[in-house]
């Protein structure tokens, strides 16, 4: 059972991970694609296994259960790609008896940078926690079967 599912999905994260990177073209660059491969393959592994199981087996996978896992976790990543936002300008009632400047190229890019680096970070540590809890999920399932 664990060889057939790790194969499945395996197989599927390949898949869906050819297909994200056709739909982006040239913009995602390869080192992305490997960990959006990573994302997808503990994601929809953690969570089929945990799924009930759903329409027939086949050869000892319940194929849906992974078909429907892999589709919630690349819903998620989609949602979450959005770009990074800058923070909102202030109105001019919020700022009343503050003077008033333009903001200078570099200290917009410096912003840029800010809020980069802020949108980096925060995608590094949820990366690290999905890959956490679908590895401690994987391991109670196939260490503990049944009992959980």
């Amino acid at each position: 059972m664990f060889l057939a599912d790790f194969l499945f999905v395996l197989l599927l994260a390949l898949l869906f991970t050819g297909l994200f990177a056709f739909a982006t073209g040239v913009s995602m660059p390869r080192p992305s694609l490997v960990w959006l491969f990573a994302t997808l393959f503990l994601g929809t592994w953690a969570l089929g296994v945990w799924f009930r199981p759903i329409g027939p087996p086949m050869r000892g996978v319940y194929w849906a259960s992974f078909l429907a896992a892999i589709v919630v976790v690349s819903l998620l990543l989609v949602v979450s790609a959005s770009a990074p936002r800058l923070p909102r300008r202030k109105s001019r009632e919020e700022l009343k008896g503050v003077e008033l400047r333009p903001i200078t190229p570099a200290e917009e890019q410096v912003e840029k940078e800010r809020a980069q680096q802020q949108a980096t970070a925060s995608l590094g540590f949820l990366f690290w926690l999905l890959t956490a809890v679908a590895v401690a999920a994987l391991l109670v399932h196939y260490v503990f079967p049944g009992r959980v």
